[in-house]
């Protein structure tokens, strides 16, 4: 089957998930306070998702106004 995405678009990922456990990498993220992993895209698109929904549920209980 062939990848649907262009090739750029299936490389990046990868790229990322190569240079993510490089100790400076690490140390970087650490310093930010951050963790630093590796994912899929589909794997991504989910998280946002989730995070979404997560996200408009706490606004809205917070009574926070939309905007357009």
């Amino acid at each position: 089957m062939r990848e649907s995405r262009p090739r750029g678009a299936r490389q990046v990922p990868r790229a990322i998930n190569e240079v993510l456990p490089s100790p400076d990498v690490q140390e970087k993220s650490k310093k930010l306070g951050m963790a630093m992993r590796g994912s899929t895209p589909e794997a991504m698109t989910e998280r946002m998702k989730s995070d979404i929904a997560k996200w408009a549920a706490v606004i809205e209980k917070a009574g926070i106004p939309k905007h357009d």
